[in-house]
């Protein structure tokens, strides 16, 4: 495994991975443009899941999607619908604990932040690269 930090203040920073599968660590994530699906795994016990998913002010809108394991969408929505036209909360009863949830997040203007609840503080880029503890 390697851990990779990338610091770029308020500016844009970019790592791109092309051969491998990426798991990003963090409760809290910022991100800028469009993302390929991450997968996201419940915490063991938990009801639901809950995720706060927001532009950086009222233009910088974004298309939301969350997946259950079935393949059945959870949440679809634009933060422009959100009632301050860039935040949207997500809240997904779990029917399977522990199977992967897709997260999609496209159409972006530009920076996004994602706060995870209920669910393990990663995401990941493959299933199989998504870090959860043994039980």
């Amino acid at each position: 495994m390697y851990g990779i930090a990338v610091t770029c203040g308020r500016g844009k920073g970019q790592l791109r991975l092309s051969n491998r599968y990426v798991c990003l660590a963090g409760p809290n994530l910022t991100l800028v443009g469009n993302q390929p699906p991450a997968y996201l795994a419940p915490n063991a016990g938990v009801a639901d899941i809950a995720l706060r998913v927001a532009g950086q002010g009222p233009g910088e809108h974004l298309q939301v999607t969350l997946t259950a394991p079935d393949g059945a969408v959870a949440f679809s929505g634009n933060s422009l619908e959100g009632e301050d036209h860039m935040t949207l909360d997500l809240r997904a009863e779990l029917a399977q604990e522990r199977a992967p949830w897709v997260l999609e997040l496209t159409a972006v203007v530009e920076d996004i932040s994602v706060d995870l609840h209920g669910c393990e503080p990663r995401l990941a880029t493959h299933p199989g690269r998504l870090l959860v503890p043994a039980d």
